[in-house]
Parts: C-alpha cells; structure tokens; sequence
C-alpha cells in the first residue's frame, strides 16, 4: 500500500483550502513564509469562514513554530 505524505507551500487563499481538502484523507504540512498567514488566529478565522473545523489547521502553526530549528541542525549537520 502506497502511503502519501503532502506539503503545501503557502497557507494564503489558494493554499489553505487546499491544505485543508488534503488532510481529509493524507497527512499533510502546510508552510508559509509570511507569519501573517501562519497566525493561529488568522487561520481559526479563514477555517471556519470556509466551513471546516480549526483543530486541524491549528497544527500547521505548530509545525512553522519548529522550521526555523529544523532548517538550523540541517545547516549544522552539512557543516
């Protein structure tokens, strides 16, 4: 059985609905560059503007809280 994992790039009106239709059925990580997008409440807000519940976009604000960190140890471990 093929397993899928998807990230989408940018949480903004093109990329959270699709975020959102694609967690549905895959596991799914969704990213942004700018934190406007990535706010929790900025993104409770579009979630439920566009019908879905904000437990599951919540978890993308905690997964940008750890990218920083996470792209630091991939620079150190190259060094």
């Amino acid at each position: 059985m093929i397993s899928y994992r998807i990230a989408v790039m940018g949480q903004g009106y093109v990329g959270l609905p699709q975020f959102l239709e694609f967690a549905n059925q895959y596991p799914v990580m969704g990213f942004d560059i700018n934190p406007m997008r990535v706010d929790p409440y900025y993104l409770v807000h579009n979630a439920e503007k566009l019908g879905y519940h904000p437990d599951v976009i919540l978890s993308v604000r905690h997964v940008n809280d750890f990218i920083a960190c996470f792209e630091q140890n991939l620079v150190y471990a190259r060094l």
